[in-house]
């Protein structure tokens, strides 16, 4: 797997996720099936399970294979005591003829989200030692919400620099829908060619670096 598949398939999700109809509005001629549901309030619910959804039926025009809620290889202390299997969102495999091949870890984030939140699935695409895709969805976005954003990023990723035995290889992108745009941008750290948290703080500083989708 590359990480121009993912970038594509995360494209190819965004422009899914900007025309899915509301409980209350009218779909247009590209909404998918999925809707945006009503709260008591009157509000939309927006959460990171119809990125998810429409990256699962996405995948169904590809060659790829997935599992949802996959079992991580490595154990996880992220609560109690005891070393247990964690979750990975969604998991891609290929299908060779030895068996099927794990390729790629994605998590799914929605709206702010805590830094508590973002260091757990920080750390298991450190420590699964394989390619990590990061699909963040925003309802709106202002001048200050990707800043603050990535400072949470900046401060999970460098509360797990003690798990970085290995190179680490995640694609991020970040979906605002009322705005209409998506920033995606690929990190590559590769063991002992630097300072991880050096590289892990300029990453996320350097905005220009990110490449803007729009439809």
């Amino acid at each position: 797997m590359t990480s121009d598949d993912l970038i594509e398939m995360n494209r190819r999700v965004a422009f899914a996720l900007w025309n899915v109809a509301s409980q209350t509005g009218t779909p247009k001629a590209l909404s998918p099936r999925l809707i945006f549901p009503e709260l008591r309030t009157g509000d939309i619910r927006v959460s990171e399970q119809e990125a998810r959804l429409l990256w699962c039926t996405m995948l169904q025009e590809t060659s790829y294979y997935y599992a949802v809620e996959a079992p991580t290889a490595e154990t996880y202390i992220q609560s109690g005591t005891k070393p247990i299997s964690a979750r990975t969102d969604l998991a891609l495999y290929e299908s060779l003829e030895s068996g099927f091949k794990r390729v790629a870890n994605i998590e799914f984030k929605a709206h702010s989200s805590t830094l508590k939140h973002i260091k757990k699935d920080a750390e298991k695409l450190i420590r699964e030692r394989i390619t990590g895709n990061w699909f963040h969805l925003l309802s709106a976005a202002n001048s200050a919400t990707i800043p603050r954003l990535f400072e949470k990023f900046v401060a999970a990723f460098t509360a797990c620099s003690s798990h970085v035995r290995n190179d680490v290889d995640i694609v991020f992108s970040i979906c605002v829908l009322r705005n209409r745009q998506m920033l995606t941008r690929r990190f590559i750290y590769r063991q002992g060619q630097g300072d991880f948290v050096d590289q892990i703080k300029s990453f996320f500083s350097n905005s220009d670096a990110w490449v803007v989708i729009i439809p």
